[in-house]
């Protein structure tokens, strides 16, 4: 989304089918490159695209989506358990979409081929 600076780390999150793994992503302002402030962030909804076309969405108000502290440095953790990850579609530098509610505003941040799912080799 144009005015946003959108990071995983590492660049791109790699993850196998049927793996545990927390994916950190970081948003900031483009134009200043200060941090998104959550702290008055009241919902953020990860979606994860799935094999059937659909997507996973995680939430903050199921607990599975945490805002890093400080707050102000604008980074979430996503944890993936591995029910999740067996059906994420499988592909390299898919997009991963975020909604960011603040103050009553949704504010719907892509973060740009940051997710690659690698089928499991068993």
């Amino acid at each position: 989304m144009e005015g946003y600076q959108c990071g995983c780390e590492p660049n791109v999150f790699e993850i196998f089918q049927g793996e545990d793994k927390t994916m950190s992503m970081r948003v900031a302002f483009q134009q200043t490159g200060l941090p998104l402030d959550l702290t008055e962030c009241t919902e953020i909804n990860v979606a994860l695209p799935k094999n059937d076309g659909t997507f996973i969405n995680l939430l903050l108000s199921l607990a599975q989506v945490s805002i890093v502290s400080p707050a102000v440095a604008g980074q979430i953790q996503v944890p993936i358990t591995n029910e999740n990850s067996a059906v994420l579609n499988v592909g390299l530098r898919q997009n991963v979409d975020v909604a960011f509610t603040i103050g009553g505003l949704i504010t719907v941040v892509r973060f740009l081929g940051a997710l690659s799912v690698i089928q499991s080799p068993v």
